[in-house]
C-alpha cells in the first residue's frame, strides 16, 4: 500500500480550513470548479477535471470539526481506477491562532505512474487551499 501525506500550517482559523472542505463554493476555489457535493456524512460528492474527462466520486464517511474523512467509491483519475477504494483524510488542529492540517491520501494499491503524478498534483491543492483561504485567491484546476 502506498500513501501520500502533506501537511500545511495555514494561517486562519480551524473552523475557515472545515467549511473551505465542505462547502461547494469554497471547495471550487481552491481544488476543481466542477464539483456537486452533499455535505453530510453518508452524502456523496463528485469533482469533475474536464476536458480529460476525469473524476472522483467520494461517499463522506466523516465531518466534524477536527476530521473530515472521504472513501473514493468511484473514479477515472489518468485513465485508471487506481483512486477507487482509498481514502482522503483532512486532520485540523488548532495550532496557537493558526491551523495545522494533515492531508493523507491513503491505501493506493501500488505505486503507479497515476500514484505518482497525484503526489505533486496533492502538493499543488493543499497548497492552492492555503493560498485561497490566506489571500482569497487559490489556484483549482481549471481544465
Amino acid at each position: 500500500m502506498a500513501d501520500i501525506r502533506v501537511d500545511a500550517i495555514i494561517n486562519v482559523s480551524p473552523e475557515r480550513v472545515y467549511e473551505a472542505l465542505t462547502k461547494k463554493d469554497h471547495i471550487e476555489k481552491w481544488w476543481t470548479k466542477d464539483c456537486s457535493i452533499d455535505s453530510k456524512e453518508g452524502g456523496e460528492a463528485r469533482f469533475e477535471f474536464n476536458p480529460y474527462g476525469d473524476y472522483v466520486i467520494v461517499q463522506i464517511k466523516k465531518l466534524n470539526p477536527d476530521l473530515v474523512e472521504w472513501k473514493i467509491i468511484d473514479s477515472k483519475m489518468m485513465g485508471t481506477g487506481d483512486w477507487v477504494d482509498t481514502n482522503i483524510k483532512f486532520e485540523i488542529k488548532k495550532d496557537d491562532g493558526k491551523t495545522e492540517l494533515n492531508f493523507l491520501h491513503e491505501n493506493f494499491k501500488e505505486e503507479t505512474e497515476c500514484y505518482k503524478v497525484c503526489i505533486d498534483g496533492w502538493n499543488h491543492f493543499i497548497n492552492s487551499l492555503k493560498l485561497y483561504l490566506e489571500t482569497g485567491k487559490g489556484t483549482p484546476f481549471e481544465g
